[in-house]
């Protein structure tokens, strides 16, 4: 891998042979407790689970309730809001819709129990982020900087624990935040092309689905990452961003009544 790369392709003319075996060991390691998981100790990633195996199965968000009589508002699990005869998500919807939408796509692939493979996708995506996060110093830094940068990311107990709690949104949004960042950063020998930018905001745009709320605090530094860029480039930028928002607007309508109603 030449310094200071610009490209982010799988192949192996770009990737040394540890990079494969790291993320393969950290995959293992991040999967491995959550093999088997069928029932979800904590209410916030057991109602994500619940709303990814019925969106996956019926393309929607809204649970009939199985009560729906005086007080039914008040009769439901946590993490989980009854409204008009259906249990909503009570949390922010991006990882359901993710992860459901990936299951479906598995439905039509060689994967015969597509959802045992759910629970795994945390783990994917946390590798992916620590890759970003060392493609994001190499770039600015050097290769040695970005190496043990990566494996102190990877080792970080916070990190590790929420890679390996796999419906919970956490590290799934870092991962994202990280891949779209990744895309917006140049070198000194790679001018940033037009599907850099349409990248960033794709990722970027899921990452506010995910947790729509942080996407705030990171506003400023996508402001400054995108500043005095070329009117093309900032469009190609905010089409899928764009597109996320009109997603996420149109499902708070559907579910909670409003494009800015939000259940969390």
């Amino acid at each position: 891998m030449e310094p200071n790369s610009g490209n982010f392709k799988f192949q192996s003319s770009n990737f040394k042979w540890w990079i494969f075996l790291f993320s393969g060991f950290f995959f293992l390691i991040y999967a491995i407790p959550l093999s088997g998981m069928a029932i979800f100790n904590s209410p916030d990633e057991n109602a994500n689970a619940v709303f990814t195996r019925f969106f996956a199965q019926q393309g929607s968000l809204q649970i009939p309730a199985t009560y729906q009589g005086p007080g039914a508002e008040y009769l439901t699990p946590r993490s989980v809001i009854y409204r008009d005869g259906f249990y909503v998500p009570g949390s922010f919807i991006g990882l359901p819709l993710i992860y459901g939408t990936l299951v479906r796509m598995l439905q039509f692939s060689f994967f015969s129990s597509h959802f045992s493979v759910m629970e795994f996708f945390t783990p994917f995506f946390a590798v992916f982020g620590i890759l970003a996060f060392f493609g994001i110093l190499r770039r600015i830094f050097n290769e040695r900087i970005a190496f043990f940068s990566l494996v102190l990311l990877a080792l970080h107990p916070a990190f590790w624990y929420w890679a390996s709690r796999g419906m919970m949104h956490n590290v799934l949004f870092v991962s994202l935040v990280l891949v779209g960042i990744y895309f917006l950063i140049p070198t000194t020998n790679y001018k940033l092309q037009t599907t850099n930018y349409f990248l960033a905001g794709l990722f970027l745009g899921l990452a506010l689905l995910v947790r729509t709320f942080d996407m705030l605090l990171l506003a400023p530094v996508i402001f400054l990452l995108l500043w005095r860029k070329s009117l093309w480039s900032t469009v190609s930028f905010l089409v899928p961003v764009a597109l996320a928002i009109i997603v996420l607007m149109n499902f708070n309508t559907l579910l909670y009544g409003s494009p800015f109603s939000f259940a969390y």
